[in-house]
């Protein structure tokens, strides 16, 4: 399995199909033919988890977050659960994104270039070790980041709404309803004495650009789940509840049955002297 953007090959897939274990759908096994990441500085950061964000497996508890593997991030990303919501009328869970904070997260502290003299500012990762390119990659705006990142550089107004990442998810079939994935791409800039032009540059990072790619499932799509999915569900909740109202009369016809047949059998039975 190849995942392409912009007729690019990111790398190699391979997933498991979930035949056994059908919890297992889409996890990813390799990534160009390698079972984890020699990027970062420690196995937990290097390791895979969750798919290719292509699919993801039904019945997944909302404490379990959404996770998968990022390609061009070099890391895997989970979304957090946040609340309940609804997607054209279909009940749903909303997710959302936060890159946390690496130099005070345990978690997180192997994404730092060399902990803890050396971590990207809360809410944003250092892309270097990844591709050799001095990126910082955060939400934009630099939503849920450091807030002297927004401070620092005039006109960021960062608002959940625009500069969010979230997934609206259908938990029974798996099916991500609508989702945003937003990205904003900076620079470390700080001041070069030995060039005139920036020996009086400001320590910063500076937004160059933000990216979104965006889908949602229109009418026809909800439509069908509906049908397919939550019709069965209706039906199947019907025929519970009629084979246990049915059981529980054929139970209490069982009881009444029993206890007519002893009160004839006490009637019957002749008196001795």
């Amino acid at each position: 399995l190849c995942s392409k953007a912009n007729h690019t090959d990111a790398g190699r897939f391979k997933v498991a199909r979930g035949v056994k274990v059908s919890r297992d759908i889409g996890r990813v096994l390799e990534f160009d033919d390698e079972e984890e990441l020699s990027v970062w500085n420690g196995d937990s950061c290097n390791r895979f988890r969750g798919t290719d964000s292509t699919i993801f497996a039904p019945l997944m508890k909302p404490e379990e977050g959404l996770w998968s593997f990022a390609a061009d991030l070099c890391r895997s990303l989970g979304v957090e659960y946040e609340k309940k919501t609804s997607y054209a009328g279909i009940p749903a869970f909303y997710y959302t994104l936060d890159f946390g904070d690496p130099k005070n997260e345990p978690e997180n502290q192997c994404f730092c270039r060399n902990y803890p003299d050396d971590c990207p500012p809360k809410g944003t990762m250092d892309l270097t070790l990844c591709n050799e390119a001095p990126l910082i990659v955060s939400l934009p705006h630099f939503f849920k980041a450091d807030p002297q990142l927004v401070s620092d550089v005039d006109g960021l107004n960062p608002e959940e709404k625009e500069h969010g990442v979230f997934i609206i998810f259908e938990r029974i079939s798996g099916t991500p309803l609508s989702a945003a994935k937003r990205l904003q791409f900076s620079l470390s800039v700080m001041p070069v004495p030995e060039v005139e032009v920036m020996k009086n540059l400001r320590t910063l990072t500076m937004p160059l650009f933000w990216v979104e790619e965006a889908a949602s499932l229109d009418k026809s799509w909800t439509d069908m789940l509906k049908k397919k999915v939550f019709l069965i569900i209706k039906i199947n909740n019907a025929l519970k509840w009629i084979t246990s109202i049915f059981g529980m009369l054929g139970l209490f016809g069982s009881i009444y049955m029993l206890y007519a047949n002893k009160q004839i059998a006490t009637t019957n039975i002749a008196p001795t002297t």
